[in-house]
């Protein structure tokens, strides 16, 4: 018993070593893999503290970069419980914090995209609200969730499936790259630094933060008072995704491209969130997902919904 109490902590110590060494690698390093050459990010999530607890060191990755502006697209308040003008705020002070400007976080709000883990949202008013904001700030680099959420949030996964149909409608501007963070089985998810070395070995694309660095990142989580609860204080501390994030480019075949939805052919990250739940690197998908919906191209126009307003929140009202 004694020995592998010692092995443990030996591992433990040498994987926190490894840690440390690579996270002052990174923060010495100017430039990360093709992110490196971001010079206009945007961040898109479905809900205000997203930003911490899914993207935080991509986040600061980018900030890293002297000459990356960050921008964060938030698609719904996190109304599900009645506090989306509390959780507004919350948002502007974590953004503060992790240091995206204020004038860069957009947040919206809007009757069609609902917090709620059980509705999926329109794939191609998503795009629309995406493009919108891509073209508008000039943007060269997108960054979201995966085809599985991270945590198999239907909102989580209507955010990947909207950037898929802008890009089967080959709609983006050129030079545009979408990047995605993929979503990893529950050991490693919760394997906080001990994940560092396999994510450095396996991905091309990594973000790791130095201790300072995850400090700050804490703290911006720690604005969102309104959703700290014994199980976003466990997630927090011991997340792999506090400390590091790998970025998956996803990318659609000329041949795909509008092409009638039931014809297309999957994209990699796609036919990972249709693996079945013997791979070794996701965890099972808790059920299909009737809710959502299959879109014809061209079907939605963003001046159909949205209207500004001077509180600062986008809106529409249908």
């Amino acid at each position: 018993m004694l020995d592998l109490t010692s092995l443990s902590m030996a591992l433990i110590a040498l994987g926190f070593t490894v840690y440390l060494l690579s996270a002052e690698w990174c923060r010495r390093r100017r430039h990360w893999g093709p992110l490196g050459a971001a010079r206009r990010a945007l961040i898109v999530t479905a809900h205000p503290d997203d930003e911490c607890m899914f993207f935080g060191p991509t986040v600061v990755g980018l900030l890293r970069q002297p000459d990356c502006l960050v921008y964060l697209l938030c698609l719904s308040t996190g109304d599900y419980d009645g506090r989306g003008k509390v959780r507004k705020e919350e948002l502007y002070r974590s953004c503060q914090v992790l240091g995206i400007k204020r004038e860069n976080v957009i947040l919206l709000r809007h009757s069609r995209l609902p917090d709620h883990p059980g509705r999926s949202w329109n794939d191609a008013l998503v795009s629309e609200l995406v493009l919108q904001h891509v073209m508008s700030l000039d943007i060269d680099t997108v960054v979201s969730f995966d085809p599985h959420g991270v945590s198999y949030h239907r909102n989580h996964r209507s955010c990947f499936y909207g950037l898929l149909h802008l890009l089967r409608e080959g709609r983006l501007p050129t030079g545009c790259a979408v990047y995605c963070v993929p979503t990893v089985n529950l050991v490693r998810k919760f394997s906080s630094f001990l994940d560092v070395p396999l994510t450095l070995l396996t991905c091309e694309v990594v973000s790791l933060v130095s201790l300072d660095e995850w400090s700050r990142i804490q703290h911006a989580m720690g604005q969102h008072r309104s959703q700290i609860v014994w199980f976003r204080v466990l997630y927090m501390l011991f997340s792999r995704y506090v400390f590091i994030n790998s970025l998956e480019r996803l990318q659609v075949a000329p041949a795909d491209r509008r092409t009638n939805s039931a014809d297309l052919k999957h994209t990699p990250l796609e036919r990972r969130g249709r693996r079945s739940a013997s791979s070794p690197d996701s965890s099972p998908d808790p059920e299909p997902d009737p809710d959502h919906p299959s879109v014809t191209p061209g079907s939605v126009a963003a001046s159909e919904w949205l209207e500004s307003t001077s509180d600062g929140v986008t809106t529409a009202e249908l």
